[in-house]
């Protein structure tokens, strides 16, 4: 598996070309949660990492949907979570299979197609 660092517009730029072009091939992310979850499991600021997959609609209602590479603009990423249990480094985690919603400013980490891309500090 070959390892790029790369700044975070690189990265994003990468992402948005996998979701128009990866024909829903999976991917892994990581990346640092804005806030708490509802329950408290997961708290601000927590790394998480699951395999994610655009080109999911099961499920979704209204207009537009989050899953658009409009999103991209307001700085949200839109994904289907594939993980049955995502990790949360340190915490027992209690995730699921869903949709996430995911602000580009906090990827650290992005795998598509046995590529590692790393966000430059």
């Amino acid at each position: 598996m070959t390892t790029v660092t790369a700044s975070r517009q690189h990265i994003v730029a990468k992402i948005k070309d996998h979701m128009r072009h990866g024909n829903g091939r999976i991917f892994s992310i990581t990346y640092a949660r804005k806030n708490a979850s509802k329950c408290g499991q997961r708290p601000k600021g927590a790394i998480e990492v699951f395999n994610g997959r655009f080109a999911v609609t099961k499920h979704l209602k209204g207009t537009p949907r989050f899953t658009d590479a409009d999103n991209f603009d307001r700085g949200l990423l839109g994904v289907f979570a594939c993980s049955r249990k995502p990790t949360i480094k340190g915490i027992k985690a209690n995730g699921g299979i869903g949709y996430r919603t995911i602000a580009l400013d906090s990827i650290q980490k992005v795998t598509i197609d046995g590529v590692v891309y790393k966000v430059s500090v």
